[in-house]
């Protein structure tokens, strides 16, 4: 499509994007976005998975206190994978961080919780 290249720079200035992210969405190709877009679906998707051992072990230490019996070992164990998944989210967000700065055609696409500074 012969627009999109003009429409991404006028949506883009709409915004007032600075012209080096401007220029960077004109160049990204649809095959380098494709790309792109996979690698943020699989970051995407390996936070779902530590963000879902983390709520089942948290879900399961409710039930356990609720139950009146709190402090077993079964609970030290969950604390220790909910430690994990922390863990496996802040080396998961890096990836992403870099998918977020290097590649803003993804725009607001691109999951992350961290922010690099922008290296003008």
């Amino acid at each position: 499509m012969r627009g999109e290249p003009q429409e991404a720079v006028r949506i883009a200035r709409s915004q007032s994007m600075p012209s080096k992210t401007v220029s960077r969405i004109v160049e990204t190709s649809r095959a380098e976005t494709a790309v792109n877009v996979y690698a943020a679906v699989l970051v995407g998707i390996a936070m779902s998975v530590a963000t879902d051992k983390l709520f089942v072990a948290l879900s399961q230490i409710i039930a356990s206190a609720r139950a009146g019996d709190p402090f077993i070992s079964a609970n030290a164990r969950r604390l220790q994978t909910i430690g994990w998944a922390l863990f496996a989210l802040q080396l998961i967000d890096i990836p992403s961080a870099l998918l977020e700065r290097f590649f803003p055609s993804l725009g607001s696409g691109a999951p992350t919780f961290l922010s690099l500074p922008e290296g003008d």
